[in-house]
Parts: C-alpha cells; sequence; structure tokens
C-alpha cells in the first residue's frame, strides 16, 4: 500500500511540474550577449569560403595556435594553445593554507586540502557560413583552466573584444578582401 501511494505521489510532482509556464523571454538574447556576437562577426568580402578559412587557420597560427581539426566543406577550423596558469598569490593562498591544515589536522589534510591553478588550454573555433557576395565568419574563443592534479578549475568563453579585434586585424593584414563589421 505504501508504494502505491509513492507512485501516486511521483505522477502528481511530475504532472504538476509538466503544467509549470516558460517565462515569455527565456528566449530572449541579452544585450551582453549581443554584444559579444558583434565582437566575434565580420564579414568578408568575397564568397571564396575555404580560401577565407585557410587565412583564418593561418591567423590564428600568427597568434600562436596549432591547429587541430579543419573542415572547410562544413566551415569549421579549431586551433589550441597551451599556457601556463599559474599566479602567485594562488600558489601562496594554497601553501599557507596546507601548511595551517597540517598543523591543525595532521600532514593528510593539509596536502590534499589547497588547490591552485596550473595551465590552461585555449581553444578557438573559427566558423564561415555560405554568402552570395561575401562569406560571414565567427571566431570564440573559450579557456580550461586545469589545477595541479589535472583537474578542470574553470571553463569559460574568452569575453575580451580586444582579442577578437586582434584576430580580425591580424586576417585582414593577410587577405586582399575587405573584412566589415564588429
Amino acid at each position: 500500500m505504501k508504494s502505491g501511494f509513492n507512485i501516486l505521489a511521483c505522477c502528481t510532482l511530475l504532472l504538476t511540474g509538466a503544467c509549470a509556464q516558460m517565462p515569455d523571454d527565456v528566449l530572449q538574447v541579452s544585450e551582453k550577449h549581443r554584444v559579444m556576437k558583434v565582437a566575434q562577426s565580420r564579414k568578408v568580402a568575397t564568397p571564396k569560403k575555404k580560401e577565407v578559412l585557410l587565412a583564418g587557420a593561418a591567423a590564428l597560427q600568427d597568434m600562436g595556435f596549432t591547429i587541430d581539426q579543419s573542415d572547410p566543406e562544413l566551415g569549421l577550423v579549431v586551433g589550441s594553445k597551451q599556457r601556463d596558469a599559474t599566479d602567485g598569490g594562488q600558489i601562496a593562498l594554497a601553501v599557507v593554507g596546507a601548511t595551517l591544515t597540517t598543523l591543525l589536522a595532521g600532514p593528510a589534510a593539509g596536502v590534499n586540502g589547497f588547490r591552485y591553478d596550473d595551465e590552461q588550454v585555449v581553444r578557438a573555433s573559427l566558423i564561415a557560413g555560405d554568402g552570395s557576395d561575401e562569406t560571414d565568419l565567427r571566431i570564440s574563443v573559450q579557456r580550461v583552466v586545469l589545477d595541479q592534479r589535472g583537474k578542470v578549475s574553470k571553463a569559460e568563453t574568452i569575453r575580451d573584444e580586444e582579442l577578437y579585434t586582434q584576430f580580425y586585424e591580424t586576417l585582414g593584414g593577410s587577405i586582399p578582401w575587405e573584412v566589415t563589421g564588429g
């Protein structure tokens, strides 16, 4: 009898949740997202998508990225680079915290209790879309920071507009077509 009550209670909760209304603005794009899309996007005055992607891959390499994947038919280039992510202040706090914990709780607690950022992988994705007279281009850059144990500490999209401007300036300097937008 008790299991029948549990099943009835679960069904009631599921049906009640299914009746919940979705907010009207759930699919609205925020202003911050619009600004970032403008920074990441440009139009290149040529319909030659493959040539634009090759130039984009070269611009990424000029910025220190290694090309990991490329599919000109799909309009995609992905590159990455590894960088040091250590922060002296973060390491100092970890050492002080580990020392205090070791003194108070023992060696096992002190050594295992504190983490600090060690390295990061920066990944850039370049996407090109077909147009009749131009190629739409968008770049997005993310980073994944790993701690000293190799576990993910942070994963985020880089929102530095100057980085995207630098990419498009590098690209524009190496192609004969005009780069507009942004």
